[in-house]
Order: structure tokens, then C-alpha cells, then sequence
């Protein structure tokens, strides 16, 4: 009896160690996955802010333009 229990109990262990290992690396892949979206929605924020200002400096520019040619 006892030798059944101890090798239930050490199967119990093996398959939460599994479970527990299958866990982590699912929370990696969601890290990474978090990582890499990040870093996508920063590189679009930056990307529409720098058309964004030099659509700014453009307007200006044409305003200062149509200003002296008056």
C-alpha cells in the first residue's frame, strides 16, 4: 500500500512539474508576444508623429511663403 501511494503521489508530482512547466513557457510566449506589440505600436505612434510634424512644418512653411509674397 504504501509503495502504491508513494507512486501516485510521484506521479501526481511528474504530471504538475509538466503542467507547471507547459504554464511558464505559455507565460513567455505571452511576454514575448506583448514585447513585440509594443514595440510594433510604438514604431507606428513615432512613424504617424514624424508625418504628423512635418506636416506642421509644411503648412507653416507654405503660410510664411504666401505671407511674404504678399
Amino acid at each position: 500500500r504504501a509503495a502504491a501511494a508513494e507512486a501516485k503521489a510521484a506521479a501526481a508530482l511528474a504530471e504538475y512539474n509538466d503542467q507547471l512547466s507547459a504554464a511558464r513557457e505559455e507565460a513567455a510566449r505571452i511576454r514575448e508576444d506583448a514585447k513585440n506589440q509594443s514595440a510594433a505600436l510604438v514604431a507606428e505612434a513615432r512613424e504617424k508623429a514624424a508625418k504628423e510634424s512635418q506636416r506642421i512644418l509644411d503648412a507653416g512653411r507654405q503660410q510664411l511663403e504666401a505671407e511674404r509674397s504678399q
